[in-house]
Parts: structure tokens; sequence; C-alpha cells
């Protein structure tokens, strides 16, 4: 008997990091491995995700050549965090995004009660850039960013946030993909099934 796939959004499904960190993490969502849904394939999709996230004007359109540099700073986050993990340096993605990095402007903010934000000088990708890097720099001093962690199953991909108390949380979900690896390892270990 097959149980019904989970209908759940992953929303629900992974733990959100906290404050800034996840724009961050929503960033790196937006490339979806198990249901092969990518949110900035094309300039009109991306168009989609800034507008919907409220990071850019209704004015703005993204081209493909957009779509194509954030796809790329993406995955330059992506791997940045992953060496991070791993303890190791990603020093080719680190200069993809430091290069990113060069272009933006930000300035702080500040609200009524003394909390300070990021607001990004340009309303354009390299804006949205601008507020991604400033919310993944605050991440190291609240202690935050050694928490947000890429799915070890090389299919996902999903960036999740490890809540888990010894931060040693491997998959975006016990339920979806740690289960998944489980049973994997256990197939494996026995061998091919006789015919």
């Amino acid at each position: 008997m097959t149980r019904p796939k989970s209908k759940r959004p992953w929303s629900e499904v992974l733990e959100v990091a906290p404050g800034p960190l996840a724009l961050v993490q929503a960033f790196l969502n937006t490339d979806d491995g198990l249901r092969r849904l990518d949110e900035l394939a094309t300039g009109d999709a991306l168009t989609g995700w800034l507008r919907h996230r409220q990071l850019v004007d209704d004015g703005y359109i993204a081209d493909a050549a957009a779509a194509q540099r954030a796809r790329e700073v993406r995955e330059a986050l992506r791997t940045v965090l992953r060496a991070r993990r791993a303890g190791r340096l990603a020093e080719e993605a680190t200069l993809r995004l430091d290069r990113e990095a060069q272009q933006t402007e930000v300035r702080v903010r500040f609200a009524p009660d003394g909390d300070t934000r990021f607001e990004a000088v340009s309303d354009d990708l390299t804006g949205v850039f601008g507020q991604i890097f400033a919310a993944y720099s605050r991440g190291p001093d609240a202690g935050t960013l050694d928490r947000l962690k890429i799915c070890d199953n090389p299919r996902c991909r999903r960036a999740y946030y490890d809540r888990s108390p010894g931060g040693s949380s491997r998959w975006c979900s016990m339920a979806i993909c740690g289960n998944r690896a489980k049973a994997r390892t256990r197939r494996q270990r026995r061998g091919p099934s006789p015919r």
C-alpha cells in the first residue's frame, strides 16, 4: 500500500531561519530539486518572485540575463554555505559573491524600537542582492548563520534552518529526505534483492 504524497507546502515542512536570514533561505529555496521547480528559470519567473516578495517595484522587469545572474549568485551562496559547514574554502564562489557585493549599495534604516534594517539604494537586481548579502552578513553576529544549511540529499538542495539541539541535522526534513536517505542506506547494506 502506498501512502499519498504530502500536499503540505515546503514552507510548512522546513524550519524557517530567524530574522533577516529568512530572506537568504527563501532566495536559496527558489530552486527545488525534488519538485524540479526553479523560480528563477526565466526573466518572467524571476520578476514574479521578486514582486511577490516585494523586493522590487511593480515596474521592474527582469530579462534572461538577470535570471542567469540570479541563478549564479544563488548557486555561489549554496556552495559557500556547504563549504562553511564542511570547514573548507569555496574560493571561486566567494569571489563570485564578492564581485556582486562590490556593486551593491545599502543603507541602514532605524525603526522606532531602535532595531535596524538594511534598505537597498537601487531598485533592481543589484539592490536585491544588496539586501540578501546584508541579511547574510548579520547571521554570524546573531549566531544563526551556522544553522542555515543545505540538505544533504543531492537531489533536494533545499536550505533549512537547523534547530536541533546540537546543530547536527543533515536533512531539510527527516520525514522527507532523512527517511529516503535511511531507506537507501538499508537497501545498500542488504545488497541486490534475489530474483
